[in-house]
Formats: structure tokens, C-alpha cells, sequence
């Protein structure tokens, strides 16, 4: 992928790295491409797994953007969905299914808590409905 720099009239490279991300959703190496050193197999915080792509579709996790030329700190924030088909990675997942424990251990009513469990998805994801959820 290339972008034009009109400033200074050329064109640069930029492209995406993959990420490894472990299965609660903490940061291993967000550069695995540039560099694979950093690569663990294991989370060093939980000892979780390492997971570099989606499990529903296999596309790689989108990792640090680089731009040819170029020296910036990453920018790299851990996804909850997958970019490619939409489907919720393992920490997002856990994470849902974390809440909804806690609903059903809540003093609520069954039909409030089925409306809060629908609510949760919306919670995992930065859309306007995670704000009235």
C-alpha cells in the first residue's frame, strides 16, 4: 500500500504489521514482522497463549502501522473484533462472558437480565449504542 506525500511530492511505503495478542487480551509483540524476537508463545503478565489471527476466519491481527521513512511510537491498540469478518477475538468473548456471569449473579429480575446480557456486546465495541448500554 502506498499513500502520496505531497509535501515533499513522493510516494511512501506503508503497510500493517501483525500482532500477537494472548487469549485475555494483553499486548505480546505488536510488530511481529519487523520484529520477531519479541514473539512469545506465552503471555509474560498471565501466561495466557499467544493468539496472531482471528479464529474464525484465520486473517492475521492487525498490528503496528508502519510508514516507510518514518519513525513513530506505535499506535497499536488491542482489537476486540476482527477487522476481516467482524467476529469477536477470545478476550473479547471472555470478556462478555465475564459480565454475563455477573449478571446472573445479580439480584435483578430474569427479564432485566436478559436485556442487560443483549446490552453486552454493544459494551465490548466502540459504537454509539455502548454508551446507552
Amino acid at each position: 500500500m502506498y499513500f502520496d506525500d505531497e509535501e515533499r511530492g513522493f510516494r511512501r511505503r506503508a503497510w500493517y504489521d501483525t500482532a500477537l495478542v494472548c487469549e485475555n487480551g494483553h499486548t505480546i509483540n505488536d510488530a511481529v514482522k519487523a520484529s520477531p524476537d519479541r514473539s512469545d508463545k506465552f503471555c509474560a503478565t498471565c501466561g495466557a497463549a499467544a493468539v496472531g489471527k482471528c479464529g474464525g476466519c484465520g486473517t492475521p491481527i492487525r498490528g503496528d502501522y508502519h510508514v516507510e521513512g518514518v519513525g513513530a511510537p506505535s499506535s497499536f491498540r488491542v482489537p476486540a473484533y476482527c477487522h476481516e469478518c467482524g467476529k469477536a477475538y477470545p478476550w473479547t468473548e471472555a470478556l462478555i462472558r465475564a459480565a454475563q456471569d455477573l449478571i446472573e449473579l445479580s439480584d435483578a429480575e430474569p427479564g432485566e437480565q436478559e436485556k442487560l446480557k443483549q446490552s453486552l456486546p454493544a459494551l465490548a465495541g466502540d459504537t454509539p449504542q455502548a454508551q446507552v448500554a
